[in-house]
């Protein structure tokens, strides 16, 4: 029997992306104290924020400790004012952790000189401040972030990376490998994107993360995180899984003049210690009109190490 960890908040939350089609009021499904409403165990956290007034849900994937506490923060995110925006790998509305660094070529992806930069940091976004004074980027809302843009010889196609040191010393770096460097889809002969690559703390120990570059037919300028291996033994595996048919909801956009699509939906995270199963969730969708032009994600089931959900 598979059990859903969160189908009464994506009732609610989803509430809003359904008016067209119903807006019969159905009090049962916001009043705990009628008979008809159905007693559901919540996970994660929701709230409503003021300001702006979106609706969000975050839940955080539970992983194996690491060695002096180093291991990866994987959380999934909904935000009710992102549902109009192209569908993620989690459809529309819901993201999954995930930090890079990308570059905003302010509406003149033809033109370098006036490029700027920005870091996605869990969850959070910062516009990156160049010092010449001693080279390095900092982010321009105050965070003890350092920042560095380096170069390489053959380890990718244009020969950059980043590395933002934290406050504490851990260091994090972006776009150092081949998978891990996103090319402009569109032949502007520069990088657009960064994705975070390796994680290492002031003790040698580290996070390894990788990813495929356009694996599926149809896919354009489009990265999948694939797995993450820590500590350095790298017993401890994370692994994500996708669908083996394109989406229908699946949409051609430009982001920062390079041209995207994403034909894919993740279906799947297993996460492993020595090869052997921990826990695994599983992810299912729905479509929200009867074009199939727009899928959320609609239940996450977990399975505990025996294979069997719970």
């Amino acid at each position: 029997m598979r059990f859903f960890l969160f189908s009464l908040i994506v009732v609610v939350l989803a509430s809003s992306l359904a008016l067209g089609a119903d807006d019969q009021y159905k009090p049962y499904l916001h009043k705990a104290n009628i008979p008809e409403h159905p007693k559901v165990k919540l996970y994660g956290q929701y709230q409503t924020n003021l300001f702006p007034g979106a609706a969000t849900y975050s839940y955080g994937l539970d992983v194996p400790k690491g060695t002096n506490g180093l291991q990866p923060l994987l959380s999934i995110f909904y935000n009710s004012q992102s549902i109009k925006q192209r569908p993620s790998i989690l459809g529309a509305g819901w993201s999954l952790t995930q930090n890079y660094l990308y570059r905003d070529v302010n509406f003149t992806p033809a033109n370098t000189s006036d490029d700027k930069f920005v870091l996605i940091l869990n969850g959070a976004s910062y516009n990156l401040l160049y010092s010449p004074s001693d080279g390095f980027y900092r982010t321009e809302t105050e965070s003890f972030i350092r920042i560095e843009n380096l170069t390489t010889t053959g380890t990718n196609a244009y020969n950059q990376y980043w590395l933002a040191t934290l406050k504490d010393g851990t260091q994090m770096r972006f776009g150092h490998n081949p998978d891990t460097e996103l090319v402009s889809s569109v032949g502007y002969p520069y990088a657009v994107k960064w994705w975070l690559d390796q994680i290492q703390d002031t003790h040698g120990n580290r996070i390894f993360y990788a990813y495929a570059e356009n694996p599926y037919t149809g896919d354009i300028g489009s990265t999948y995180i694939s797995s993450i291996t820590y500590n350095n033994d790298q017993k401890r595996t994370i692994e994500f899984s996708y669908e083996s048919a394109a989406r229908k909801d699946r949409r051609r956009v430009y982001e920062q003049g390079s041209l995207l699509e994403e034909s894919r939906r993740l279906t799947g995270i297993s996460i492993f210690f020595n090869q052997s199963l921990v826990r695994r969730y599983q992810f299912d969708y729905v479509y929200l009109n009867p074009e199939n032009s727009l899928s959320t994600l609609s239940a996450i089931s977990f399975f505990a190490k025996d294979n069997t959900s719970r």
